[in-house]
């Protein structure tokens, strides 16, 4: 550990430990389960303490701190991704023939048009091109979304109730004023 990352003095062992296996896992709830007791939470109770910790600022700090570091050790940069991602790009844009059973082509070609696509938007996202998207739901006012019991209850016992409650949703997103009746 270099001392510019060091946060013996700030941190605790435990959030020590949260910050070192996220940043060697990845996944901040199972960081979260390495390091702290979760025998009685739920998974959302982990989720949610875990991403609470990765916005506290010594243990942000000291994850970027030991990112950095593991890049500069990997020889790891910004151009060096962008490189391989074009790479890949190329790869990935490149007609390949489709062959038979003998190796002969048969006249058609395979794209991978969808790693292509990942190929393009991970080079968007490293160069700030394209911000992470978040979608969030809430109810009125901002508050906790609404759920009619009796709807649920119709939906799961009826197959029929559910493309029925789909198209009156899908109807009333599509009207102006929201599906709302005059009253």
């Amino acid at each position: 550990m270099t001392p510019e990352i060091s946060p013996r003095a700030t941190l605790t062992p435990k959030r020590i430990a949260f910050a070192e296996a996220f940043v060697e896992l990845g996944n901040a709830s199972a960081a979260y389960r390495r390091a702290y007791s979760v025998a009685r939470m739920s998974p959302a109770s982990i989720n949610n303490e875990a991403h609470r910790l990765l916005r506290v600022p010594g243990i942000a700090a000291y994850v970027a701190g030991l990112q950095a570091a593991a890049s500069r050790r990997n020889e790891i940069t910004q151009d060096w991704l962008i490189e391989r991602l074009k790479e890949n790009l190329a790869r990935f844009t490149q007609a390949e023939p489709v062959l038979d059973s003998d190796g002969k082509a048969t006249g058609e070609y395979r794209l991978y048009a969808a790693a292509a696509n990942r190929a393009i938007e991970l080079i968007a996202r490293i160069t700030g091109h394209m911000a992470p998207v978040r979608v969030e739901h809430s109810g009125p006012d901002g508050g906790p979304m609404q759920h009619d019991v009796a709807v649920i209850e119709a939906i799961v016992a009826n197959p029929r109730a559910a493309s029925i409650h789909t198209e009156l949703l899908r109807v009333a997103a599509a009207e102006p004023d929201g599906g709302a009746e005059d009253g």
